[in-house]
């Protein structure tokens, strides 16, 4: 086999294997808020490619390419709900691209990707806010009303 087919041979091969994709997962540090309205504040560090998906009172951030993302801060005035009404997302900070690309609705979270083209890590900031979309999910982090935190652990469960 001639230099030229092998190279070709190895570059076809890189190309069909999969890109590692590392994930983090993170609690919410849960600040106050009840009512109906709510709000999350998320700060993560990106060179590449990375999604955040917030689930109630969990994200997680995976690193789609370039370094592995970092996460900076993840703060809450309460977990988000399963089915929140009037959602927003609104982009705070960073010089790349980050826009909304999963709306929250049923068991999927909201999902925000973030691509930074430029050389070099950068901090990004956005916040997801709703009102409303209370709901009688009994999953962990899903119902926000007040008294009705029935996560593992919390001893305010309704009874």
């Amino acid at each position: 086999m001639d230099k030229l087919g092998l190279l070709m041979g190895t570059g076809l091969l890189i190309s069909i294997l999969p890109t590692q994709v590392f994930a983090q997962s993170r609690r919410a540090t849960i600040t106050g808020g009840g009512g109906d309205r709510g709000k999350c504040t998320i700060e993560v560090v990106v060179d590449g490619a990375a999604e955040v998906e917030v689930n109630g009172d969990t994200a997680r951030l995976r690193t789609l390419s370039g370094q592995r993302a970092e996460w900076r801060r993840f703060q809450c005035t309460s977990p988000m709900p399963r089915n929140p009404a009037d959602f927003r997302f609104v982009g705070v900070d960073g010089r790349g691209r980050v826009e909304l690309v999963g709306n929250p609705g049923g068991n999927r979270g909201a999902v925000v990707r973030i691509e930074d083209q430029q050389g070099g890590r950068e901090g990004y900031t956005f916040d997801l806010e709703w009102r409303g979309g209370f709901g009688n999910d009994n999953r962990p982090g899903y119902d926000n009303r007040p008294g009705n935190d029935n996560r593992p652990g919390n001893d305010n469960r309704p009874g």
